[in-house]
């Protein structure tokens, strides 16, 4: 067994009704809490849950940007900060971690900030986060990154480090009841497909295997109940497993690829994704953790016959779109395939690919 680390700075709280427990872990001490929140009436909740502090609101819409970081820290730099609470899906748990590490640095990011030195970022932030996700997907409540859009430079950039950690997560999966079919949709295959890619990562452990490998199939049968109106419990878990999995042994191509398209397009991250992942395991479908996956699949989803046509056919029976659906041009595909074995979560997947596999993956999904 080779070496390995287990990085899991955040304390959790998990299960229904623990979201009504945010104030517990608000620091003492002078300053507002800010809460970042989207338009949901889980974000109204944690207002509520929140109305005895002295509570400044900043509402989110789309995908954290440099301009709408910016925007942000603008209106919140006039008051001192003791605490972000981060309210709604991985845009706005993403969108509260950079805006408390920028808030502690006083300084809003630019378009360089993937020129942040490491030491800054490994420092622990001066003002906490706390992260309450109404969303089973990214796993953003215990992961070190950020995503943020930098609309100068066309892409989507990492900020990544322990200062973006979040100090307290508090996933409760009633939360996450009412939420469009689309978003629970396109959430929990971004869930699912971070289960299946962290096992079959490079940089997997036996912390990552414990995590991720009960959780392939615990997804792929818990998505179509959600989507039918049953509980969250099983979804919120998967997407928390998949959050500390990926935070200790990385993704793979699909991911890869997935942060390529999306900075270049407006797609959704987890029907990217979702789309991705089938194409992507076609490319390497005899390496032992892969045929794995297989099993699993096979077993998980209805019908008889190959598991990636069966997966293929399930998620258009589910409903998600595909790249046309998005606006993803074909010609854009040889340059998008060209830069995607260099994205970070495509170096730790389970096998490298070179542009050409990429062009597979993109006309599949197209």
């Amino acid at each position: 067994m080779s070496s390995f680390g287990i990085n899991s700075p955040t304390r959790i709280r998990f299960g229904a009704g623990v979201g009504q427990e945010i104030a517990t872990g608000l620091p003492g001490g002078p300053g507002r809490v800010l809460l970042v929140r989207g338009a949901s009436a889980a974000a109204d909740a944690a207002a509520r849950w929140l109305k005895d502090q002295d509570l400044f609101e900043v509402r989110v819409s789309g995908e954290p940007s440099v301009p709408n970081l910016a925007e942000a820290f603008a209106a919140a730099r006039g008051t001192p900060i003791r605490a972000v609470v981060a309210c709604g899906g991985g845009s706005v748990m993403d969108t509260g971690k950079a805006l408390a590490f920028a808030l502690s640095q006083g300084a809003p990011l630019d378009d360089n900030f993937d020129r942040i030195p490491a030491g800054t970022l490994a420092r622990p932030p001066d003002i906490p986060c706390i992260a309450v996700p109404t969303t089973a997907g990214t796993g953003a409540e215990v992961t070190a990154n950020a995503v943020i859009d930098i609309p100068t430079r066309g892409a989507k950039v990492s900020l990544r480090g322990t200062a973006i950690t979040p100090t307290h997560a508090f996933v409760d999966p009633d939360l996450m009841a009412g939420a469009p079919r689309q978003v629970v949709l396109q959430s929990g295959l971004d869930a699912i497909c971070q289960v299946i890619e962290a096992y079959t990562s490079r940089h997997a452990s036996p912390f990552t295997d414990a995590l991720s490998h009960p959780a392939i199939a615990r997804g792929l049968r818990a998505l179509p109940a959600v989507l039918d109106g049953g509980p969250f419990d099983e979804m919120a878990w998967v997407s928390l497993a998949s959050g500390l999995a990926l935070a200790n042994g990385g993704l793979g191509a699909a991911h890869g690829l997935a942060s390529i398209v999306g900075g270049r397009f407006d797609a959704p991250h987890g029907g990217l994704c979702g789309r991705f992942l089938g194409p992507t395991l076609r490319e390497t479908p005899d390496l032992p953790r892969v045929r794995e996956v297989l099993e699993i699949m096979d077993e998980a989803l209805p019908g008889r016959g190959d598991p990636l046509d069966r997966f293929d056919a399930w998620i258009d029976d589910l409903g998600l779109g595909r790249l046309a659906d998005w606006g993803v041009a074909p010609d854009a595909h040889g340059d998008m395939a060209a830069l995607a074995p260099d994205t970070s979560s495509s170096r730790k997947g389970a096998a490298p690919l070179d542009p050409a596999a990429y062009i597979r993956v993109l006309r599949a999904a197209q």
